[in-house]
């Protein structure tokens, strides 16, 4: 049978039929970043977690997040012992400057846990006799965290190396003078140390990040049901496109709602309605200024500092009285890394 060419034919006898892909394919970098770069977001929990070995760019970078949330969680671990100096030295692996452009610490946010009973305040009876305090962050008088690189003579193995002493003249006056005004920090190109954050009690604001929305803690009473908690807020048909971000760490679920009043009322609402089913997860809370510390830390490129040398340090300044008896520090540091993929 021959096929003939009609005057209706879309397409012209003898031409090619060519059908082009209307949708142009994206780079990693244009799809997850900025055009340029793929950015992204590493939230690590405060904990004493395994620093595992490196095969590839991205886990050198897990190596070396991982150091810095070891080190803010024995700055939880020792406070309350007075004037102390933590020293975490660690070993870096050689970074690709081909593929990593920047690491930059985004957030780090500390949370103090209530009694198992979900209590805040002492009475006067435990205050007086038995010498307990109200569960808080009041007991802190100052912190600093700074970053150097350090070089390393030994370099046969990749564990860190953890130091503490009790801080004396010269590093107390150190820290002292970061809260004076008169210490100088250099451009982040120049930089031969960085401080990383700093807090005082006394002008707590000032150091503490400004909320942009509500933040609600509910710490959960049995282990087993974390993830059903988590759910329950995700999940819930009338919290939808309510939240910042929900994270699970260990068993505190921190909710963060976006800045709107109409999403805090809807939620406090939720939250009395469903009084019941939530008591069954655990204790919520709603944050302040006393119970979580979400620091203003410095938005800069620890990459070009860290590159100089085989080890980094980090040194914590802790001024810190008596902790309270049931203390146990939660949080997180997040991380905002840039990428050179090449796809």
């Amino acid at each position: 049978m021959e096929l003939k060419c009609s005057s209706s034919s879309i397409i012209k006898c003898g031409q090619k039929s060519v059908i082009e892909n209307a949708t142009k394919p994206q780079t990693t970098a244009e799809r997850y970043g900025d055009g340029t770069y793929s950015v992204h977001t590493l939230v690590l929990p405060l904990s004493d977690q395994t620093i595992g070995s490196f095969n590839s760019p991205l886990e050198k970078m897990s190596y070396i997040t991982g150091g810095f949330a070891k080190m803010f969680m024995n700055v939880g671990a020792s406070m309350g012992m007075g004037k102390m100096q933590l020293s975490l030295i660690q070993p870096m692996p050689k970074l690709p400057a081909e593929y990593i452009k920047e690491i930059r610490i985004k957030r780090l946010f500390f949370y103090i846990e209530p009694t198992q009973e979900g209590a805040r305040e002492q009475s006067w009876v435990k205050r007086i006799l038995k010498g307990r305090d109200d569960v808080n962050f009041e007991f802190i008088d100052k912190i600093a965290v700074k970053l150097s690189p350090h070089k390393l003579e030994n370099t046969e193995t990749w564990t860190p190396i953890l130091a503490q002493q009790e801080m004396l003249g010269h590093e107390y006056d150190f820290l002292k003078s970061l809260f004076r005004g008169d210490y100088f920090e250099a451009p982040e190109a120049e930089a031969r140390e960085m401080i990383l954050m700093k807090y005082e009690e006394d002008e707590k604001e000032r150091y503490l990040k400004k909320k942009t929305g509500k933040t609600h803690i509910l710490n959960v009473t049995n282990p087993k049901k974390a993830g059903q908690a988590r759910r329950f807020f995700v999940d819930h048909p009338k919290l939808k496109g309510s939240f910042k971000s929900v994270l699970l760490l260990n068993n505190s679920l921190i909710i963060e709602l976006l800045n709107d009043r109409i999403i805090e009322e809807n939620f406090n609402t939720i939250v009395s309605l469903e009084a019941q089913k939530i008591q069954d997860l655990g204790n919520i809370e709603q944050c302040t200024v006393a119970t979580c510390l979400d620091f203003d830390v410095p938005y800069k490129n620890l990459f070009p500092l860290i590159s100089k040398s085989n080890g980094i340090r980090l040194d914590a300044y802790i001024d810190a009285d008596k902790v309270p008896d049931s203390f146990q520090l939660k949080g997180y540091i997040e991380f905002e890394t840039k990428l050179n993929l090449g796809f």
